[in-house]
């Protein structure tokens, strides 16, 4: 396996964002919209820089030697109550190479080390297996299933994992 490390998104990565988010493969288990819009990977970093800024959520460049490879981000992050949650996706030519399981260990050891969090919360579909195995692989706990009512999965079933220090 190649290297795989994790830094702060950039402005010079919108193109990348654009890309690889716009394929219908990585939207159709994430938050991702499809199609994804004009402009949306300079729009998505900007809102990142900011919340970095804000320090109200963290989003990091996935690199896999050197070359951007997805986006992993700790939203909603409280400082007061030790929480946050994950959120992930990786561009289709990196997918089933382990990336986001080591990428999801950096975030954590981020999260839990740099930011003093003690538990990340993280949901996917069920259906979303790939997904669901990085979790596991990383130590997260299943907390609970539930169905979707609103947004773009209204209906289909959810699963809530959780890794606590």
């Amino acid at each position: 396996m190649g290297t795989i490390s994790l830094r702060f998104v950039e402005k010079d990565d919108a193109p990348f964002v654009q890309k690889y988010a716009s394929s219908y493969d990585v939207a159709k288990t994430c938050l991702l919209p499809h199609p994804y819009p004009k402009n949306g990977g300079e729009r998505w970093v900007h809102f990142a820089l900011e919340n970095i800024n804000n320090e109200k959520a963290f989003s990091f460049a996935i690199l896999y030697e050197g070359s951007f490879a997805g986006v992993i981000s700790l939203t909603n992050v409280d400082k007061d109550l030790g929480m946050s949650n994950l959120g992930y996706w990786i561009g289709t030519p990196y997918w089933n190479n382990g990336i986001c399981t080591h990428a999801v260990s950096k975030a954590v050891e981020f999260a839990f080390k740099e930011l003093g969090l003690s538990q990340i919360n993280a949901e996917c579909l069920e259906k979303n297996q790939a997904s669901i195995k990085v979790l596991l692989n990383n130590g997260f706990m299943k907390v609970k299933e539930f169905i979707l009512e609103e947004g773009k999965f209204i209906g289909e079933k959810c699963v809530l994992y959780r890794l606590s220090q």
